[in-house]
């Protein structure tokens, strides 16, 4: 039986795709190859037909986690150029879900895994983050942003923000985290 010509083509992307999302659920380290093919809909068996290794699958996953995550974050951004850090660290935290890491920014969830990686998978993640600011970065209203000092540090204050409110047990005190961020930025 002969195959659409672009299936492979497609097949690959909605491996990178689940593989995102599950690689932001449950870590790198936590996820192996079957439960990445499984969250695809496929069988370990067809992997390596697609991707070399497991880290070159996480590293086109982490390229796919960010494009998803900056595109949801320009869709109310792009209507708001000169904000306030304030209003672009409010925006970060808007489209992050402390309850649902798979759709998140991948930087509050896998970058401890990242930087337990080959430096190939480094200099994906160090693009990613660049780009993640220079998105901020042309957010910011007025600001002398000459090296984008300001987008790193909102992108950081957004990302650990997250990342402690996601570790702590009560929903309060995850709530007082994510507000004592926003007020630092405003």
């Amino acid at each position: 039986m002969r195959y659409p010509p672009d299936q492979k083509k497609n097949t690959h992307e909605r491996i990178v795709l689940a593989a995102s999302h599950v690689f932001r659920e449950q870590g790198y380290r936590g996820t192996g190859v079957d439960a990445a093919m499984k969250a695809a809909g496929m069988t370990a068996g067809g992997f390596y037909a697609h991707f070399p290794s497991k880290e070159a699958l996480f590293a086109e996953s982490l390229l796919a986690a960010f494009r998803g995550f900056r595109k949801r974050l320009l869709a109310g951004t792009r209507a708001r150029r000169g904000s306030a850090s304030g209003d672009l660290i409010r925006r970060y935290f808007e489209v992050q879900s402390r309850n649902e890491p798979g759709s998140g920014c991948p930087i509050p969830t896998l970058a401890a895994d990242v930087a337990r990686s080959s430096g190939a998978v480094r200099e994906t993640f160090e693009q990613e983050v660049q780009k993640m600011a220079a998105v901020l970065g042309e957010g910011l209203e007025g600001q002398k942003n000459d090296t984008g000092d300001t987008a790193l540090a909102l992108l950081a204050l957004g990302a650990g923000g997250i990342l402690l409110s996601r570790a702590v047990k009560t929903p309060a005190f995850a709530d007082r985290i994510r507000e004592a961020c926003l007020r630092f930025s405003e």
